[in-house]
């Protein structure tokens, strides 16, 4: 039973969390409630999520508390993996696994495959460096090790293990290992606990064929030859269809005799089932096939396994940006399912505008542009996710022109009518790509709003649109003072315009100072909003002088707090290995 006398929601607007639960009331920011638009069904679902994941909070945070706040992951694994279980039904019609691999592998390797990766478990000296703890490791690595261990020692073992859990600890505190102890009854488990919760990182996996045999490699980045203990799922084409089997890696090597006698597969594939957890590196065979026939393979979640691994072989460096994007082209027009649909979208605007260079982005602006329009036409259902594309990735005159026919009339583009908040974004866009129309666009949309709360946030982004250099530094160097960082998801958009990858050359000039006041960030903000200020503050960046500039703000603070280097160097990983 709920543990607390009642259970209120409060919407707030503007609010810095997407939700933050409290014994009585759970304060939600108002946009991650109400939804604009038609939302997609990935919109639906991910807002069911938060509210069963704040629900979730009554019992495990509140009714039972972790020891110290080095513990803060274990309510927020709890949370997660109680609010999977919670949304299941409610979506009858979404593959639970796919779902769950799309919501937490991608986000935890944006942590786990850069040098800012740490434990799941840290340390934690000092209550005021509490909020620096937070991140994708606790909020999507630990979920993926909760699911692991309900797979080892079964389902209704676990479920029976959380009760004893409740009720041994109730109004009280206990942490993991308080929870291993309960489960484990053969000793096995603290063994592969601490190698998947007190240790950074993730394994690089590779498969391969040698004399017939089938050899997986499991190796260690960090060099420390660890072994981290998991079942993976090996894919293979046999003529019209495809084979799989369950190896079970607990070793450096696992090594089967004579596998595949009868012949080498065109491919393999580590990742079947989209349950392992590693860097699984693509042969270029591998990713030839999946470049020009992954739709046509007829399993989602082999698909979205295979577009997760595609991105993380992007970010390794085994796969090229255009390769990536050539991928898009060929496959998202056949792709069926609305969730994996999306999820290449987002893959789709994070390459093109982030990662590709500037002569990728000519090679593929018109095939682009053309595939969004296309879509469009072809999916209604989806037009809210390609009309977000749309605004983020059109660049030629033409496209531009059509999308500005729809802000300037307020009318529907393929049978679909932007929300206030996109006739926002068009807005902004316009303005930076036509900076010389920027202020007669800006003030045109900033007259239709009739929100207070809209109208203060559109007045505050527009001043990092401005087309006047000089008022662009001085709106920067306003955000260095704290009292003007107060809504701290404006700050976010604002700081993501100041250094779009189109004002590279002029922003370059504000890292230095961005960094310099990270650790004032991270006194006054919330818990999130250090990562969120460093990744908007980098992410846009290409440039060697970007690169050095971090490299030197590292070299002359060797004392950093630790906690912050790993933000920096997650947030500037994509730029670091590049230059």
């Amino acid at each position: 039973p709920l543990p607390f006398p009642k259970y209120d929601l409060v919407a707030v607007p503007s609010f810095q969390y997407n939700g933050m639960e409290h014994p009585g009331a759970v304060l939600y920011r108002a946009s991650s409630l109400f939804l604009e638009g038609r939302p997609t069904s990935q919109e639906m679902l991910q807002r069911a999520n938060l509210i069963a994941h704040e629900t979730a909070h009554m019992w495990f945070g509140d009714l039972v508390t972790m020891p110290w706040f080095d513990e803060v992951w274990l309510k927020e694994v709890f949370a997660n993996f109680i609010a999977d279980k919670v949304v299941s039904p409610l979506f009858p019609e979404f593959d639970q696994d796919l779902l769950f691999l799309l919501a937490h592998q991608y986000p935890a390797y944006g942590t786990d495959r850069t040098g800012g990766t740490h434990p799941v478990g840290q340390e934690l000296d000092n209550l005021r460096d509490a909020g620096t703890l937070y991140g994708p490791v606790i909020y999507h690595k630990a979920p993926v090790i909760m699911k692991m261990l309900e797979k080892k020692i079964g389902a209704e073992t676990l479920r029976k293990g959380l009760q004893r859990y409740l009720h041994q600890f109730s109004f009280g505190n206990a942490g993991w290992r308080d929870l291993i102890a309960l489960l484990d009854t053969t000793g096995s488990l603290k063994v592969w606990s601490d190698a998947w919760v007190y240790r950074a990182g993730r394994p690089h996996l590779h498969a391969r064929i040698d004399n017939d045999d089938l050899v997986i490699d499991q190796t260690d980045p960090s060099g420390e030859n660890r072994c981290w203990q998991q079942a993976v799922e090996l894919v293979w084409p046999d003529g019209d269809s495809l084979k799989r089997q369950v190896v079970e890696l607990e070793d450096s090597q696992i090594r089967i005799r004579d596998h595949f006698s009868g012949g080498d597969p065109e491919w393999l594939y580590l990742n079947g089932n989209g349950q392992a957890y590693a860097y699984v590196e693509m042969d270029k065979p591998a990713q030839q096939v999946f470049i020009r026939h992954l739709a046509g393979l007829d399993d989602d979640l082999l698909r979205a396994a295979v577009w997760t691994d595609l991105y993380e072989n992007l970010m390794q460096g085994d796969l090229t940006p255009g390769g990536f994007l050539q991928a898009v082209m060929n496959n998202l027009p056949e792709e069926k399912h609305a969730v994996i649909f999306e999820r290449i979208l987002l893959y789709l605007e994070d390459v093109y505008v982030y990662s590709a260079d500037q002569e990728t982005r000519k090679v593929y602006a018109e095939q682009t542009e053309h595939l969004i329009g296309e879509e469009m036409k072809r999916r209604p259902d989806q037009r809210n996710a390609l009309t977000r594309a749309a605004i983020r990735l059109y660049s030629s005159s033409g496209a531009l022109s059509r999308l500005y026919q729809v802000w300037k009339y307020q009318v529907a583009m393929e049978g679909y009518t932007p929300t206030e908040r996109q006739q926002n974004d068009l807005a902004f866009y316009f303005a930076l790509k036509w900076p010389e129309r920027a202020e007669e666009i800006l003030n045109v949309q900033e007259s239709r709003l009739t929100n207070p709360d809209e109208r203060r946030r559109f007045q505050f982004i527009r001043q990092s649109l401005d087309p006047d250099q000089a008022a662009r530094n001085a709106f920067f160097t306003s955000l260095l003072r704290a009292d003007n960082r107060e809504h701290e998801p404006w700050v976010n958009d604002a700081l993501a315009f100041l250094n779009h990858p189109l004002r590279e050359p002029e922003s370059v000039r504000y890292i230095r100072p961005g960094l310099e006041v990270l650790q004032e960030i991270q006194s006054t903000g919330d818990i999130f909003f250090p990562q969120s200020w460093l990744d908007n503050l980098l992410t846009g960046h290409q440039s060697t002088e970007a690169a050095d500039t971090v490299r030197r703000f590292l070299k002359e603070h060797p004392d950093y707090p630790e906690t912050l280097k790993r933000k920096i160097l997650k947030s500037a990983d994509f730029l670091l290995k590049s230059r």
